[in-house]
């Protein structure tokens, strides 16, 4: 991991950095624990779908349609 200095660094740098690290994580991650949950578009509202995350990385893994 390289250290940067934070004051020469800019949001649009932090950002593309945490993004690159994050996919990396995805990409290597085998998912082992994983967890079905509720997903919302907004606060209090459901799309009607239950969404399967990774616990480690936090990648959706899959979908499926509750609603009738």
């Amino acid at each position: 991991m390289v250290k940067v200095q934070l004051l020469d660094t800019t949001y649009e740098q932090i950002k593309k950095d945490f993004e690159l690290r994050l996919w990396r994580l995805q990409e290597e991650c085998r998912h082992k624990k994983t967890k079905w949950m509720d997903e919302y578009w907004a606060m209090g509202h459901s799309t009607g779908k239950k969404v399967k995350i990774c616990l480690k990385c936090n990648k959706v893994l899959g979908n499926i349609n509750i609603r009738k």
